[in-house]
């Protein structure tokens, strides 16, 4: 035996237990670090996405509005596509639709209509019209762009 080495004393079954314990923390630490920057590179690549349709978009009106050749119903569906991008953009940065955007189509169902007979089902086409002239003074208020590089 070396002179003033102590002898190592054997690992108790315990102080295995609490080494595999601290070794899984660590890889279950890891694990989360790479599923956090997993997400934040999903979201970071959703806002890439939604700017750069709104851009597109914006490009489009540009291009139609200097267009002599454009037809009024390519001018406004161009302008919807617009608003419809730049709502995408701000609901996704705000976590909330804006005010003035233009209403969101309901998904499509293959199951046929609804026969839901509740009190929903007996809403009056009145008030289907009502919102229907809601959502168009709404999209005729709406804002034009969200800054001056913005503005199609």
């Amino acid at each position: 035996m070396a002179r003033g080495r102590k002898p190592v004393p054997e690992a108790s079954t315990e102080d295995l237990e609490l080494f595999a314990s601290f070794v899984k923390g660590e890889q279950r630490k890891a694990q989360e670090e790479k599923a956090a920057a997993r997400a934040a590179r999903r979201e970071a690549d959703a806002h890439q996405r939604l700017v750069a349709a709104k851009d597109a978009a914006a490009a489009d009106v540009k291009r139609l509005r200097s267009s002599e050749r454009a037809s009024a119903e390519e001018k406004a569906a161009a302008d919807e596509a617009y608003k419809a991008a730049l709502a995408a953009l701000v609901a996704h940065e705000t976590g909330e639709a804006p005010e003035w955007a233009p209403p969101t189509p309901a998904p499509a169902s293959d199951e046929g209509p609804a026969t839901d007979d509740g009190p929903t089902a007996e809403v009056g086409t009145e008030a289907l019209e009502a919102d229907d002239a809601d959502d168009q003074i709404a999209a005729e208020q709406a804002p034009s762009s969200t800054g001056p590089d913005d503005a199609p």
